[in-house]
């Protein structure tokens, strides 16, 4: 009866341990060992808007700072860093910036519903072939990719970060006078 017992007891560790690294890991889906050295040429690529009214293309933004977030709904910490990123869509995007969500792995319907939800309106897109991800070397959500004017990769951001943090800002008010260094973030 002891023996039953204590395996009853590792059975239940067992699955509380696996319940709580799901979470976890379930925000770390890995698309490619290979990802875009910083300093690199990004390739073209196109994208579909999640509510399939557009067609958004890195070619046609050359001149622009571009900046493009993966991220999904499944993702808690994607979620934590939206409301600092609202804040920064509205205040940089347009005059030479561009900012650009991208919806990985998950259903573009509730990706709109969440966003209309929370009162978001930053751009949503979708990579349904993952084109896009694959050129990254997506290694989870959420991620950010720097694009400078020229179309080089500038800086990745692995995991959330603080859209407000006046480093970022003053970092992309550089970048956007072109007089920022692309090492400096």
């Amino acid at each position: 009866m002891a023996r039953s017992n204590r395996l009853i007891k590792l059975f239940g560790i067992f699955i509380y341990l696996l319940c709580i690294a799901i979470p976890f890991y379930s925000c770390q889906k890995k698309e490619t060992g290979e990802f875009l050295k910083e300093g690199s040429k990004v390739p073209a690529f196109t994208l579909r808007a999640a509510d399939g009214t557009s067609i958004w293309s890195l070619e046609e933004n050359n001149g622009s700072l571009v900046i493009i977030n993966f991220w999904a709904t499944w993702c808690p910490s994607c979620k934590e860093e939206m409301p600092s990123m609202q804040r920064f869509y509205k205040k940089f995007n347009g005059n030479g910036l561009k900012l650009i969500t991208v919806l990985y792995r998950d259903d573009p319907f509730s990706a709109l519903s969440f966003m209309k939800e929370m009162h978001y309106d930053f751009p949503v897109f979708v990579d349904p072939e993952y084109k896009a991800a694959r050129i990254f070397g997506l290694t989870g959500v959420p991620e950010t990719y720097i694009i400078a004017k020229n179309g080089m990769l500038l800086n990745r951001i692995i995991g959330p970060f603080d859209w407000d943090s006046p480093d970022f800002k003053e970092y992309i008010k550089g970048l956007l006078s072109e007089t920022g260094s692309p090492k400096s973030l």
